[in-house]
């Protein structure tokens, strides 16, 4: 048997008593999630049937994720013992950021019935003259500071719950260039719409009636895409990249490579604002040559630029069980043993090292499998010994090389004959 429980908003501002009564009539008890909202006492208290607050869950819960649970709990045990029907009153409306009423709605053993009430969003878009077809992402305010990249220009942030959760979001937003306005008790007597920054003393009143609004807010994605519908452009219109294929294209990627390890040297060595502005344009030539192989297979149905994202998200999730599992690992030298295992588990045999590759790239790679291996080398004397053992120890050859070639080119831009007595062992 499915017990009714009918979920009613108390919508935007004071709750009207008359309005609320008519939608629990016939309810045999009455759950609040909290009481905590202008005129929701008083016009609870005005029902002639027992009333039962939650409040007490959220003092005696570690989480807001169990707080809810349980009080989904309470109001189904409350369904079932008085069959129904059991009324279950919320913030605005029932359908917007209630994790209590996504639960219920999860369950078979109730049936819901919802009052639909206007909401904040209701309230925010036409006070602020927003339309969502515009683009607007509604997103929890902590979810937000986690992951800032995955939304729009135009952000509402709910559940602005405390003054220190409030200032960090707008210092986030404002960083990315954003217009942040405070939205706080709309449609009540004490209300306040104001632009706001990091320091503004108005976030010091953020409580959990509290919301942000973030508009022309641009998060790295928004760059990104930008550049996607540029790369788009050029393979459409442009006579020379529209001529590119994965071929013709591999040369270049070789050299931006090369260009890139400069870039990084560079910037190693100066540190500047010029090193770091040279840093950032070769990173985006190589990015360049991902977009367009990426836009030349979708061009072609082959694959595209989300199944290089996912193939290489799946593969740096499944070579780190140390970080998205329960394998703990305590340093660099585990985690590249476990990857290399994870690797030769996941191929039918060792992949050979490419002999294309330049020399040092090439022991590079030798030397992390025969590190992996656990392998010996053979006895044998000489520099090229010495590279490699150097290698499986885990220096960098190819950083000791770019070091030496650097101290040859000082030689040769200093005075004549500067190379001390150290290089004629070696001519």
């Amino acid at each position: 048997m499915a017990y009714e429980i009918r979920v009613v908003g108390t919508g935007l501002g004071p709750v009207d008593p008359a309005a609320l009564g008519a939608a629990l009539d016939g309810c045999e008890v009455v759950v609040a999630r909290s009481v905590r909202h202008p005129g929701l006492g008083e016009a609870l208290a005005a029902l002639s049937v027992p009333v039962i607050a939650c409040d007490d869950l959220y003092l005696a819960a570690e989480s807001f994720e169990e707080c809810y649970e349980r009080i989904a709990t309470r109001v189904v045990d409350l369904a079932r013992q008085t069959e129904g029907p059991v009324g279950y009153v919320v913030f605005g409306s029932p359908l917007v950021a209630e994790a209590t009423v996504r639960l219920l709605r999860g369950r078979d053993d109730v049936e819901l019935r919802i009052v639909a009430t206007p909401g904040i969003l209701d309230g925010i878009f036409a006070r602020l003259g927003l339309d969502p077809l515009d683009g607007v992402t509604v997103v929890d305010a902590a979810t937000f500071l986690e992951n800032p990249s995955g939304v729009s220009e135009t952000v509402v942030l709910l559940q602005v719950w405390q003054p220190a959760l409030a200032r960090d979001a707008v210092l986030r937003a404002t960083e990315a260039g954003a217009r942040v306005t405070l939205v706080h008790h709309l449609g009540v007597e004490d209300e306040v719409v104001a632009r706001v920054d990091g320091t503004s003393p108005l976030l010091d009143a953020a409580d959990h009636l509290t919301t942000l609004v973030l508009e022309d807010y641009r998060p790295s994605n928004a760059a990104l895409s930008r550049l996607i519908e540029v790369v788009w452009q050029l393979r459409q219109r442009c006579p020379w990249d529209q001529s590119q294929t994965h071929a013709s294209l591999a040369r270049h990627l070789i050299e931006e490579a090369y260009e890139l390890v400069d870039a990084i040297d560079t910037y190693e060595d100066a540190g500047d604002a010029d090193a770091r502005d040279h840093l950032i344009e070769e990173l985006g030539d190589v990015l360049l040559q991902v977009l367009m192989h990426a836009a030349i297979a979708d061009e072609h149905g082959e694959f595209d630029l989300g199944s290089v994202a996912t193939r290489l998200t799946e593969k740096l999730v499944r070579r780190h069980p140390h970080v998205f599992s329960t394998l703990e690992l305590a340093s660099p030298a585990e985690v590249e043993q476990t990857w290399e295992a994870i690797k030769r588990r996941e191929r039918s045999s060792r992949a050979a090292v490419p002999r294309g590759l330049p020399a040092s790239v090439r022991l590079a790679k030798l030397a992390r499998q025969v590190r992996a291996a656990g392998a010996t080398l053979p006895r044998a004397e000489g520099l090229g010994a010495e590279l490699a053992r150097a290698a499986v120890a885990g220096l960098d050859v190819e950083a000791a090389l770019r070091a030496g070639v650097r101290l040859l080119e000082e030689a040769l831009s200093g005075p004549s004959g500067s190379l001390d007595e150290s290089t004629r062992a070696f001519s």
